[in-house]
């Protein structure tokens, strides 16, 4: 079994063989199996796996790591699904959300009434002035825009000193007392017809309506007639401004019990009774005259 080597090889060292010597005859694999007296280690053989099959583009070039996988994995067959087909839920039937018709609320009727027609306001000292300019510019130029005219009579209004200019704050002034008296005199004419009709119609404008002096006039409450005692007392009279004082009877008018506050509260019940019957009145004595002068 064993191969058997020349006697000139063992000649130097005749005796047992060492680690040493084993080691240094470990390169060969014949001395080794000698020394250790076992079979020669067979080297492993290398293998070498075989070049698989390129995958190639349309134009002859090979394709990439990235499109080479893609590739295969879109070559393969898909498995077959092993769950079971699911069965489909019938829809329920959706109901459908039915409107309800929204009632329009009724339309105010339109009242066809003439706004009344008062003096005019004048205007102020500029206004004056502005119109005299306007005169005589469209006597000059009667083509002339108003808005040339308007920024010519804003330059000359600039250029004006302070006792030209009071000239025409004397004219407004006069004009504005002029105005009180026409409008005063305007408003005595008015009938109650007339206010409630112009009410009407701003009413339904959402206006302001205007005053009527002929309603009878509203009670003052129990805090009101208080107030109105109290102002004459001496502890108020000290207060400088009007708001103090009241502020201060605000406070004592808190403090009262309401045996002290009834004979003020009294005073206010009579004059709303007072006030309801003389408004039913009015308001009576108004449809009669709206029905003899219908629209």
């Amino acid at each position: 079994m064993f191969r058997l080597l020349p006697r000139t090889l063992f000649a130097a060292r005749p005796t047992a063989w060492s680690t040493t010597s084993v080691r240094s005859f470990s390169s060969t694999p014949q001395l080794l199996a000698v020394a250790t007296k076992t079979k020669p280690l067979k080297a492993k053989p290398k293998v070498t796996k075989k070049p698989g099959a390129k995958l190639v583009s349309k134009s002859g070039r090979p394709l990439s790591r990235q499109a080479t996988a893609a590739k295969k994995l879109s070559t393969k067959p898909a498995k077959k699904s092993t769950q079971k087909p699911t069965k489909k839920l019938a829809a329920k039937p959706v109901k459908k959300l039915v409107k309800k018709p929204v009632k329009k609320k009724p339309e105010a009727p339109k009242i066809k009434v003439a706004p009344l027609k008062g003096p005019k306001k004048p205007g102020n000292s500029f206004s004056l002035f502005l119109k005299d300019v306007f005169q005589e510019e469209r006597g000059k130029n009667p083509e002339m825009k108003v808005t040339e005219i308007c920024k010519l009579a804003a330059n000359k209004w600039k250029d004006l000193s302070e006792n030209e200019k009071l000239v025409y704050q004397d004219k407004s002034v006069k004009a504005k007392a002029d105005f009180e008296k026409e409008q005063q005199k305007f408003l005595d004419s008015l009938t109650p017809l007339d206010y409630a009709r112009e009410n009407e119609r701003r009413r339904a404008k959402k206006k302001k309506p205007m005053k009527d002096p002929n309603l009878p006039k509203r009670p003052r409450t129990g805090f009101l007639h208080f107030a109105v005692d109290m102002m004459k007392q001496p502890e108020f009279a000290i207060e400088p401004s009007i708001t103090q004082r009241m502020s201060a009877i605000s406070k004592k008018w808190k403090l009262m019990n309401d045996d002290e506050k009834k004979t003020y509260t009294d005073k206010h019940a009579e004059e709303r009774e007072r006030y309801l019957a003389e408004k039913a009145v009015y308001m009576k004595q108004l449809d009669q005259l709206k029905e003899a002068n219908p629209l």
